[in-house]
């Protein structure tokens, strides 16, 4: 059996990467803010999977104090988007007259998709909180009709804004991820600072902003070139977690990440790699090393935290009630047959302790890696009332994945003969753009 991994980096969209960047905003003298906002890691890869955004909520924070929280409710017409909107081609344009402070943006979408929240033991909690309140409960609270007169003045150790941040950083939940009718409303979050107005009314702050999903999605293509039928009956993925704060929460040192020697916001450079591995690919179509080198050389978020409280270490994608996960048999070798199956899950962080060359040290050592596996389980269907066992793979390594930060996307491509299963797998954008990986054999 031979295979290969296909990860996935996240693709931004919405916005034109084409648009000039502004100006670094520590200094920057205004008190007119406007803000681009775009979604990240959205493009649909050759699937009928539509990611879509409904609601947006907005949340500026100016120097303890909640300056704005606005709900924008696209299905009632609101914002700059007609209707509901393909994340892929979502925008939205914010502009605020505000007072002089250092800024701080929360901005989450969907947030009807993320349920009961919950939080950890030594977390805590307000006296108006109850148990099962979700996301848009915790959110709508702060709105400012719901506060106080003074309710939203606070400075960095109390407050209502502490308060929100606070347990925003806290907050985990089990997703659900429900696609229906082929359509899916992934939470999407992000986070921007050091955001700096004055009184300088001559001054316009701008900022490109990017919503990134919490989720990482699993695309699996099966590829059928055996004789006859088979049907996939289920598809097994090994050490995932099972839940997922609604904020990251990055290490320090993965706040900001080098490309070609500049640092930059972590959501920038999401952009930037997503960007730049798509010029790889075209100017080197031919050509897997180019591309590999690239990936090895931009690096990878795998510096973060996941909630611990439950934990699964199987998760079953079985063939839905009445779906038909047949793929027919060989007709043209060009063109097989082909079935697509795209899920949705939390983050995840499972280490084990590989040996691993040191080029400088000129030996093996030990170092905790990021690991996770497929199994798959599949049948023949045979021309013969007789019955047709399942035949269920051994785990299989996805080698290639260095880590399963929020907005990654992996990918893996399976092909099935007559007596082998070969998978592969790749690193590039969102957006499918192939290239080959590694590729182990095995006996089948």
């Amino acid at each position: 059996m031979a295979f290969m991994l296909l990860l996935i980096i996240t693709a931004c969209a919405g916005v034109n990467p084409d648009a000039e960047e502004p100006d670094d905003l520590h200094s920057a003298d205004a008190n007119s803010i406007v803000v681009k906002i775009g979604a990240m890691g959205t493009r649909t890869s050759g699937n009928s999977i539509s990611e879509k955004i409904k609601t947006l909520r907005i949340i500026m924070l100016s120097d303890g104090f909640i300056e704005t929280n606005q709900l924008i409710d696209y299905e009632r017409g609101e914002g700059s988007t007609a209707g509901v909107s393909d994340a892929d081609i979502f925008t939205q344009k914010f502009e605020h007259i505000t007072v002089a402070g250092n800024k701080k943006f929360y901005l989450i979408a969907n947030e009807e998709s993320v349920a009961e929240l919950k939080f950890g033991e030594d977390t805590e909690l307000p006296n108006w909180w109850e148990e099962g309140m979700s996301l848009k409960d915790l959110l709508g609270h702060y709105a400012k009709e719901n506060l106080p007169s003074n309710g939203t003045v606070g400075y960095p150790g109390n407050g209502s804004a502490a308060e929100l941040e606070r347990l925003l950083s806290a907050a985990y939940f089990t997703p659900a991820y429900n696609i229906t009718d082929n359509t899916i409303y992934l939470p999407y979050t992000a986070v921007y600072d050091n955001i700096t107005a004055t009184n300088d009314m001559s001054v316009k702050i701008t900022k490109n902003m990017y919503l990134v999903p919490v989720a990482t999605k699993f695309t699996f293509n099966f590829y059928n070139y055996r004789k006859e039928k088979v049907e996939v009956q289920k598809i097994e993925l090994h050490e995932l977690n099972s839940d997922s704060f609604v904020m990251p929460h990055l290490d320090d040192s993965e706040l900001t990440k080098t490309y070609e020697g500049e640092r930059y916001y972590w959501i920038d450079w999401l952009k930037i790699v997503s960007e730049r591995t798509h010029d790889y690919e075209d100017f080197y179509p031919d050509s897997d090393d180019e591309l590999l080198e690239f990936n090895d050389k931009a690096g990878w978020i795998d510096d973060y935290e996941v909630p611990d409280e439950k934990k699964e270490s199987v998760k079953t994608i079985d063939k839905p009630a009445g779906a038909d996960w047949t793929i027919e048999h060989l007709i043209d070798k060009d063109a097989p047959s082909t079935l697509t199956v795209v899920k949705y899950f939390p983050e995840s962080i499972h280490l084990e302790t590989k040996s691993v060359y040191n080029s400088e040290t000129k030996r093996y050592e030990d170092v905790d890696l990021q690991t996770y596996y497929v199994s798959f389980g599949v049948k023949d269907i045979l021309d013969t009332d007789l019955p047709v066992e399942i035949y269920v793979t051994d785990k299989m390594e996805f080698d290639k994945v260095r880590s399963l930060f929020r907005a990654t996307h992996v990918i893996v491509d399976i092909d099935m003969f007559e007596s082998l299963v070969e998978i592969y797998c790749q690193v590039a954008p969102w957006s499918v753009r192939r290239f080959q990986g590694y590729v182990q054999e095995e006996e089948d």
